[in-house]
């Protein structure tokens, strides 16, 4: 072999190296940014992703809040349903305490006119007169 066959030989060589080193090299860095591409849509998508979950975590507090607010309604609803039926019911007996006394009032004047002759004039000319009440 000549030193030109062999120098040609070697330039063929460092060629065809240098090709085979360059294109892997190209390949390489085409993955580099393959990868790099990938890691940022996943930063993107990681940080759609907390936000979503803040969101959600946010949600889930409003949710909490306005079930223990309706909780306490609930229970104030059923506190002043109880109230109100209490009061109804002395009401009620209230009233009746109230009837039954004007009856008893009414028949002790009934019984003072017709014991005492007095009573029967005083009652009707004073609270009539003074008050405009009449008395049956």
């Amino acid at each position: 072999m000549s030193t030109l066959a062999a120098i040609k030989l070697v330039a063929v060589l460092m060629i065809a190296g240098l090709l085979f080193f360059g294109g892997r090299s190209c390949g390489v860095q085409s993955a580099h940014e393959r990868n790099a591409a990938q890691a940022r849509v996943m930063a993107a998508k990681d940080r759609a992703l907390q936000a979503a979950s803040r969101s959600f975590t946010a949600f889930a507090a409003t949710f909490r809040s306005i079930d223990a607010h309706t909780v306490a309604q609930l229970a104030e609803a059923r506190r002043r349903a109880e109230l109100a039926e209490y009061a109804g019911g002395r009401a009620a007996a209230a009233e009746a305490d109230t009837a039954l006394r004007t009856r008893l009032l009414e028949q002790d004047l009934a019984e003072a006119r017709r014991r005492r002759p007095a009573c029967a004039q005083l009652f009707p000319t004073d609270l009539g007169d003074a008050c405009g009440v009449t008395l049956r």
